[in-house]
């Protein structure tokens, strides 16, 4: 008789078990701690190089500043020394420009006041002539015109002295007139000019025949026939550029 086969028994399959244990997941390179120290010491690297960026982002920009300082100081002081050389050399030339045409030295008069005058007044004496200060006419000459033809009245010619202007006065006719040639020059400049007024003097002293005037300032010569009409203009542009609206002036650049 045949023997029957016996099955065989297939071996049973691992149970899984069951419990609090769990497997634990192999940690990843990059959270070993050697791996985080050297992202911490990146960053501190990346930090400390923004810093540093940051400074000398800082340094230069201050730099910048200092020289923009130095260099507008340092220009300001070139302009301002420059310009007292210009007036110096200007003084130095009109000097001898003054000396050629017979103008003497620039006079410096006692100040008379500035009151104003009653319209029922009468003129006041000054005590030079031309008037260089004192009491005058409640009105100023208008800035126009800049050139007159006959005499202005002096007290409120000397109105527009106390407002800063330059007067400049000549003598129109008769023996020692002011030659014509120099008149033209003189006539020229002022209508370049603002606060200056160019008129006739009729009572001008003996000897004279053109004055320059401004607050208890007064530049006076007898100018010959001969005389260079660019000298005279060089003294008359010294003069304006002096004393028009200067710090003697009790009201200077008022209108």
């Amino acid at each position: 008789m045949a023997k029957k086969k016996r099955k065989r028994r297939r071996p049973d399959r691992p149970v899984a078990r069951t419990g609090t244990a769990t497997a634990v997941a192999e940690a990843k390179p990059d959270d070993r701690p050697s791996a985080r120290a050297a992202r911490k010491e990146q960053a501190r690297r990346e930090r400390e190089r923004r810093i540093k960026q940051a400074k000398r982002r800082q340094r230069t920009r201050r730099l910048v500043r200092w020289g923009v300082v130095v260099a507008v100081a340092g220009g300001i002081g070139w302009f301002v020394w420059s310009q007292v050389q210009e007036n110096r050399q200007l003084e130095e030339r009109a000097a001898a420009a003054a000396a050629r045409a017979g103008i003497g030295e620039v006079e410096e008069p006692s100040d008379e006041g500035a009151g104003h005058l009653q319209p029922t007044d009468p003129p006041p004496q000054y005590g030079t002539v031309p008037a260089a200060s004192g009491p005058h006419a409640g009105a100023p000459l208008p800035a126009e015109p800049k050139v007159y033809d006959q005499p202005v009245p002096e007290v409120a010619a000397v109105h527009n002295l106390e407002h800063g202007y330059v007067l400049v006065y000549y003598r129109a006719e008769g023996d020692g007139a002011l030659p014509e040639p120099v008149l033209s020059e003189l006539e020229d400049l002022v209508e370049g000019e603002a606060e200056v007024i160019l008129s006739p003097y009729e009572n001008l002293p003996e000897g004279t025949n053109i004055a320059f005037a401004a607050w208890t300032r007064l530049q006076t010569g007898q100018v010959p026939a001969d005389a260079d009409p660019d000298d005279v203009a060089l003294v008359a542009r010294a003069f304006i550029d002096e004393y028009r609206n200067g710090a003697a002036a009790p009201e200077a650049e008022v209108s």
